[in-house]
């Protein structure tokens, strides 16, 4: 019978399709991310799932909850790999859409977290998405364009570049200029 697991950066054997609260670490969630690609590799130049974690959590607003939700809301793809979204979504993936959701939901009860994500956290996703798409593709689906907007009106993405600017002193502010 073969075994069904792999290896991960700190040496766990992990069932990818039936992941125990014991199997997470944040070090192999943080290894795995970086290193793998989005859009299945198809851009100018590569965009980790990882760097599109610290986005989705910058775009997240100053809810702390929020941003850690952020941070992890791809987090079952350490353990399961990054599926292109349009592949995802298709009949034939609900099993893998099934395992994700069970993954994620024992990540995110690993750290204290509602399985459910918060719908600014969806919003901040779709956003990020359409930012790194199309700073980084010749096309983009027009579906995410509709975010921005939608977090312009929540308030969220101003609140957070007016937070980001507070916190650099104006003399360093002056230095960046």
């Amino acid at each position: 019978m073969q075994v069904k697991s792999i290896t991960t950066f700190t040496g766990r054997e992990v069932d990818p399709l039936d992941i125990r609260f014991d199997d997470i670490d944040i070090r192999d969630i943080a290894h795995a991310l970086a290193l793998c690609n989005r859009f299945a590799g198809h851009t100018r130049w590569p965009i980790s799932v990882a760097q599109h974690s610290v986005g989705v959590s910058f775009l997240s607003g100053s809810n702390r909850e929020h941003q850690l939700q952020g941070l992890l809301h791809d987090a079952a793809e350490a353990y399961l790999g990054d599926v292109t979204k349009w592949l995802k979504d298709s009949p034939e993936m609900a099993a893998y859409r099934a395992a994700e959701d069970a993954a994620l939901s024992t990540i995110m009860y690993k750290f204290g977290l509602p399985s459910e994500l918060h719908s600014i956290v969806n919003a901040a996703d779709r956003m990020a998405i359409f930012l790194s798409c199309s700073a980084n593709r010749k096309h983009c689906e027009i579906r995410y364009r509709s975010t921005s907007c939608e977090l312009s009106q929540r308030g969220c993405l101003r609140q957070r570049v007016a937070e980001r600017r507070q916190k650099v002193a104006p003399g360093e502010r002056a230095q960046r200029a």
